[in-house]
């Protein structure tokens, strides 16, 4: 008996090994795999950036619109994924918290939700350096006086950077829920896991991408200040996915503390964030607002719904 007890735990060890090597493989593919889906959410960045340079005018209603709507169905899909997956996955991991009865990953996960509110609503006052309406053909003097540079071969300066101030503000403001979100995706330990967070990020990174392009447009800064902070937008994703990474290999505690942030930071963007810009956004003459309400919910109900069928289906792939 002694020594089929002592067979029966070598198997075990053996087993035990075994499982451990082939999380390892799983482990050097999935960074891979997020090393890919990292460069593509750094391109969707610098082509959304660069996007506004290729149009000579932008209809101001149109362009409103259809940054609206997808600015909405990228809130849906933002809100989806921290309830089907991440708020889970979260409080799974919270098992390496040693906190007694009180439920530390609940808090950590408000904490991650109020450091956004106060870093983008608060501190920077992202709604206000985001929300001015700009002048008919402001878009179209800007895309001109930038071709004059060029052909004329100046070194311009462009504008004083403290007269771009709530440019910067509106760059630095979504700076930080932006690098949590790369966090995530660096951070996530399951091939679908990675894919659904990636596809959240990137339904958003290029809408905000193109917004900020044509905002730094709007105020007739240089091409060279215009590279500088498109580049910079298009990086700050990139940068928290490689840390992720790095991070997802050291203690399960720091790992499950940023996760549970990081869900926080995704609830915002699919609450606050868009609720108070896009169903709370500034009158606009001659256009029913109540309609564009409607039109904006459906396109979060519909990121919400596209997400929730993408969960189903890696499920269901499971299942076979």
């Amino acid at each position: 008996k002694n020594y089929d007890a002592h067979a029966d735990h070598d198997n075990h060890d053996d087993h035990d090994d075994h499982d451990h090597h082939n999380h390892g493989d799983h482990s050097s593919a999935s960074d891979g795999l997020k090393l890919i889906l990292i460069t593509v959410v750094l391109a969707s960045g610098v082509v959304g950036g660069f996007l506004p340079l290729a149009f000579k005018q932008i209809n101001l209603h149109m362009y409103s619109r259809c940054l609206g709507l997808m600015n909405s169905f990228a809130g849906g899909v933002f809100l989806a994924t921290c309830l089907t997956h991440l708020l889970p996955h979260a409080i799974e991991e919270s098992v390496a918290f040693d906190s007694g009865r009180f439920p530390l990953q609940y808090f950590l996960i408000m904490m991650g939700f109020f450091s956004i509110l106060l870093f983008e609503r608060v501190i920077f006052n992202k709604r206000d350096a985001c929300t001015a309406i700009p002048e008919e053909g402001a878009h179209e003097d800007a895309v001109t006086k930038m071709d004059e540079e060029k052909a004329e071969g100046e070194k311009s300066a462009g504008v004083n950077w403290w007269e771009i101030r709530l440019e910067l503000i509106s760059l630095a403001s979504v700076s930080l829920h932006s690098v949590l979100a790369g966090l995530t995706l660096g951070m996530a330990d399951e091939k679908e896991g990675a894919m659904l967070i990636f596809w959240t990020i990137f339904s958003h990174k290029s809408v905000e991408a193109f917004a900020l392009g044509a905002k730094f447009m709007r105020a007739n800064v240089s091409m060279p200040q215009f590279l500088l902070l498109t580049i910079l937008f298009s990086l700050v994703t990139p940068v928290g996915g490689l840390l992720g990474i790095a991070i997802q290999h050291l203690s399960l505690a720091l790992r499950a503390t940023l996760n549970c942030i990081s869900t926080g930071a995704f609830l915002y963007m699919g609450t606050i964030d868009v609720v108070l810009d896009e169903m709370t956004g500034p009158t606009m003459e001659g256009v029913d607002m109540s309609q564009k309400r409607v039109s904006k919910f459906a396109a979060m109900f519909c990121g919400v719904l596209t997400i929730c069928l993408l969960a189903m289906s890696v499920e269901h792939d499971h299942s076979h």
